[in-house]
Parts: C-alpha cells; sequence; structure tokens
C-alpha cells in the first residue's frame, strides 16, 4: 500500500479503515451521512403505504395488484442484490452508493408520474436496483469503520434510520405534506428531490479507499467471486441467515406494508392510522439501536428466538384484536421488528471466514434470498385480502413462518459467551 501521501482512510487487507491522527471524528461523520442516506432508503420504501387508497382509486388499482406493487422492488432485489454486494468490493462505497441513491431518487420521481397499474409497478420496480447499495453498504461500512467492540451500536442505529424514514412518512406524509404538495404525486417528488440533496452530501463526505484495495476484493475474477461465494454459503451461520432472511422479511415487509389497512379495519381514520404506524416503526428504530448493544456475543440466537416469536404474535394481532389488545400488538410487532436483522448481520460479522473483508459478497446474497420474502409477504397478504376479504389468512401465514424461524436461529453458532 502507498505510504507517501497521506489519505483521509487507509484500508487493510481485512477492510478495516484506519483513520489518521486528529481524524476520527471524520468516520461519525461519514457514518451519519451514511445513516440519513438509509433514512431516505426507509422513505422511498414507506412512501406508497399511506397513500394506498388515493393511488389505488387514482389508477384504478385492486388489493391484489397494490400487493404486487408493494413488493415489486423486492423482486428486483433477486437480481442486483448479488451484483451490488461485488460492486461495494469492488468500486468502493463511495461511488456505488451514490449511482444507487440516484436511482432510488429517480423511483420516487416516477411514482408520481405514473398513470397506471403497469406504469405505477415499473416505478416501485425500479427502487430495487438502487436500494441494495445501502441494505448492504450500511453492514460493510460499520465493519469497514469500526472495530469489533465498537460495531453493535452503529449497526443498530444505522439499521434503525430506514425506520427512521417510515417514522416520517407514516406521521408527516398525510398531515403535513399532502396539504402542502396538493397530492400525492407532489409527495414524491419531495421526497425524491431529498433523497438528491442527501447524495450530493455523501458524494463530498464518502470514505475514499486506498489505491488496490479494490482490485484485493475482486481477485480472481467471476470464477473467483462464485467460488469464494459457494465456500461462504457452506458456513452454517451463513446459510441460518440466509435462508432465515427470507422469512424474516416477509413478516416485516409484509405487515409494515399493511399496517395503516389492517388499522383503518380497527376504525382509524388515514391520520390516526398513520400515526400508529409511524409509532410502530419509532419502536422498530428504538429496537435496533438498543437491543443489539445489550446482547453479548455467545447470546445472540436465543434472544434471536425470543424476538422473532414475538413478532409473529405482534403481526397476527394486528389483523385480529382490538382496543388494548391491538395496542399491544402495534408494540410487540414494532419493537420486535427490527433487532433480529441487527443480530444476524452481527453473527455474521463475527463469523470465521466473513468479517469485514466478505460482508458485502455475504450481504449481496442475504438479500437476494431475503427479498423472495420481502416479495412474498405484502403479496399473499393482498392476495388472500382479495379472495377472503379479511387480513387473517396472510397474517396467519407470516406468524407460521415466524415460528419456524424461531427454531432455526437457535442452531447459530457462537463463541462461548467469556467469564
Amino acid at each position: 500500500m502507498p505510504t507517501g501521501r497521506p489519505v483521509r482512510d487507509r484500508v487493510s487487507a481485512e477492510g478495516t479503515v484506519s483513520h489518521p491522527t486528529g481524524r476520527r471524528s471524520g468516520r461519525w461523520l461519514t457514518f451519519g451521512v451514511a445513516t440519513a442516506l438509509y433514512a431516505g432508503f426507509g422513505v422511498a420504501i414507506g412512501s406508497v403505504a399511506p397513500f394506498i387508497a388515493p393511488i389505488s382509486q387514482d389508477l384504478r388499482i385492486s388489493a391484489g395488484e397494490m400487493g404486487a406493487i408493494l413488493g415489486a422492488w423486492q423482486i428486483v432485489y433477486l437480481g442486483t442484490s448479488y451484483f451490488v454486494g461485488l460492486g461495494l468490493d469492488r468500486f468502493g462505497m463511495r461511488r456505488t452508493i451514490a449511482a444507487g441513491m440516484l436511482v432510488i431518487a429517480a423511483s420516487l420521481a416516477f411514482r408520481g408520474l405514473a398513470q397506471d397499474f403497469g406504469t405505477f409497478l415499473a416505478s416501485v420496480a425500479l427502487f430495487g436496483v438502487g436500494g441494495p447499495v445501502l441494505s448492504i453498504g450500511m453492514p460493510k461500512l460499520v465493519a469497514t469503520l469500526f472495530g469489533e467492540r465498537e460495531r453493535a451500536t452503529p449497526l443498530g442505529i444505522g439499521i434503525a434510520a430506514p425506520f427512521a424514514g417510515q417514522v416520517i412518512v407514516f406521521g408527516l406524509s398525510n398531515s403535513v405534506l399532502l396539504p402542502l404538495a396538493g397530492s400525492w404525486r407532489g409527495v414524491m417528488f419531495i421526497y425524491g428531490a431529498a433523497v438528491v440533496a442527501l447524495t450530493l452530501v455523501w458524494w463530498r463526505v464518502g470514505p475514499r479507499e486506498a489505491a488496490g484495495a479494490s482490485r484485493r476484493a475482486s481477485a480472481g475474477g467471476p470464477a473467483g467471486e462464485r467460488a469464494r461465494l459457494l465456500d461462504l454459503l457452506r458456513l452454517r451461520n451463513v446459510a441460518i441467515a440466509v435462508s432465515g432472511a427470507a422469512m424474516l422479511f416477509a413478516i416485516g415487509h409484509g405487515g409494515n406494508n399493511w399496517i395503516a389497512r389492517m388499522l383503518q379495519t380497527h376504525a382509524y381514520d388515514a391520520v390516526g392510522a398513520g400515526y400508529w404506524a409511524a409509532f410502530s416503526n419509532s419502536l422498530s428504530a428504538l429496537g435496533v439501536v438498543t437491543i443489539p448493544r445489550l446482547v453479548p456475543a455467545g447470546r445472540r440466537r436465543f434472544v434471536l428466538a425470543g424476538l422473532v416469536a414475538t413478532l409473529s404474535a405482534g403481526v397476527l394481532g394486528l389483523a385480529v384484536l382490538d382496543g388494548l389488545p391491538l395496542v399491544l400488538a402495534v408494540l410487540a410487532f414494532g419493537s420486535a421488528r427490527t433487532a433480529p436483522m441487527a443480530l444476524l448481520f452481527l453473527v455474521l460479522i463475527d463469523t470465521p471466514g466473513v468479517g469485514g473483508r466478505y460482508i458485502g459478497t455475504v450481504g449481496g446474497a442475504y438479500y437476494a434470498i431475503a427479498e423472495v420474502g420481502g416479495f412474498a409477504g405484502p403479496f399473499v397478504i393482498g392476495l388472500l385480502l382479495d379472495h377472503s376479504g379479511s387480513f387473517v389468512p396472510g397474517v396467519g401465514v407470516l406468524a407460521a413462518l415466524g415460528l419456524l424461524l424461531a427454531v432455526m436461529v437457535a442452531f447459530l453458532q457462537e463463541p462461548r459467551p467469556a467469564r
């Protein structure tokens, strides 16, 4: 590695950034801007949910078609996540993340221009091209900027960011931005402009990996990358995390995309349902920030099992409960929805053979499989709602998947807890 000129961040062979004296705060600035970008990612994910009724009416979309729309970007993730993960390892985070965020901004703008089911479906699907840059990039950025003992807190904060974005969406879309913009289309344009502004800031402060780091990450070419991925997938922790992620995403995306509509069946109006949905996402953000840092290595699989079981009960309760029990279901679903993702990534980062160096590659596979569930969750709820007139069959399927996942994560391999 060249040493004759200063670099702001130097990347070791294992993917860890070292910081010159006096520039320690620089990594927190970089991390903070990335967190704001990830919140913008969350805004894009949640931007449709508060407007399901007017969008469906304006574009003449059925519940089943809306379910397909809500899950469309997850399907695109299947084809893009692995390659985005390789791109992050090969071309660096600054350039790859900036390009992906501009695609997300375009997705938001095209939603505001959509005229029918097909064009709206395409605009939402476009998000899946750019979205993986943060899903995969945030764990990689944390693994790169922070040491093993420091990672839990920033990883939790980073993963909480999309839910903070969804709090903004559910809390402000109908109550503040809709009166300001005049229509749901105008709100989409506002969100797109905000993402562009954040991307320009990222381009200024994003990490510039040291020369040669990208070439090392891609050594061996495509054949070497495929062989490496197969070797990684043979690790028990990677196999469980990647396959279980589909179940986790089915529950999380399915429940969150339809939560406002489910609450409206319990006598809440659009604004009230939006506030409760925002509260649920606030709990998701709080849970992912606090829970992972409190769980020591060696105990994560047990906490994961309990959280997933709680999540299953919560999503089922959203459809079948009323009154105070419904409030408890919102609490359970929100608080347990996101922390499992952070705990899974901490297990993966600490798994021998993965670490910061290959978390981009593993993360790409993780999200590629996870988004099978990310599509299936919203779609199954919408499809079964069309056929049965009830949310219960759809959320019943998701709750059953959650119970299976709770059993699976108990088989993760972790180091023995320190005495």
